[in-house]
């Protein structure tokens, strides 16, 4: 249906205009370009991400969550469509199986993109054991807080994610939410104000909470989780 102009079984469902609409750039996500080929320019429409490669013009998104990763990818002007659907999300597979059909499709030289995702996501895992260890190696200096440890527990709200509750948990203290049962945050004392957040599910991930500090009181702390789930900081008021 996308690929022809919004019609299904010579059906009009969606108008060629919303379909053109969706397609059409509305902010620029950067230059662009490929690990082998050429691309030039990367945007974004509506739901959309826009890119120019090798001549053609790619509509594509990803999407997943918990247990899955997908991605969707539309050549127009070769009237191709590709979609991968993975049972993990823990890949990069579903993006480099979109990449050789993409490549081998448009008659361009077999790259082996599984091997080089391979690579990139060992190196990440790399990366974030190590800096894991460096936290939890500053963990494990005690480093002091402005206040005392207790007085970062108790009942904290966002108007939009509800409450969060600190609590004590053996040497450290534990955060769990209204809204996300069966989710919780280890808390581990970094010093100067601030909290490393290890999140029970790893696609929440492993972040550092700052906690605002006002006339001896906690205020209220940053909440931040992995970027694949969501960008943007949360800030929980402390109530009691």
């Amino acid at each position: 249906m996308q690929l022809n102009k919004g019609s299904l079984n010579g059906k009009q469902v969606v108008p060629l205009n919303a379909i053109y609409q969706t397609w059409t750039p509305n902010s620029i996500e950067g230059n662009g370009g490929a690990p082998f080929n050429r691309g030039h320019f990367a945007l974004y429409g509506l739901g959309w991400f826009i890119e120019e490669y090798e001549g053609r013009k790619i509509v594509s998104h990803t999407g997943g969550v918990n247990g899955f990763v997908t991605s969707i990818t539309l050549v127009p002007e070769e009237k191709l469509g590709i979609i991968v659907l993975t049972n993990t999300d823990a890949n990069s597979f579903y993006e480099s199986l979109k990449m050789e059909i993409r490549d081998a499709y448009l008659g361009l030289p077999y790259r082996n993109y599984s091997k080089m995702m391979l690579a990139r996501h060992k190196m990440n895992e790399a990366a974030e054991a190590k800096e894991y260890k460096l936290k939890m190696d500053t963990v494990g200096m005690k480093p002091a807080m402005k206040l005392d440890i207790k007085a970062f527990t108790g009942v904290y709200r966002h108007s939009v994610y509800g409450t969060m509750k600190i609590e004590p948990k053996e040497d450290h203290l534990v955060a769990t939410f209204e809204h996300h049962k069966g989710r919780f945050a280890d808390l581990y004392s970094l010093g100067n104000n601030r909290m490393y957040a290890v999140f029970n599910d790893p696609l929440y991930g492993k972040k550092v909470w700052p906690f605002l500090l006002e006339n001896g009181k906690v205020k209220n702390v940053t909440v931040t989780v992995a970027d694949f789930v969501e960008f943007t900081p949360y800030e929980f008021v402390k109530e009691k």
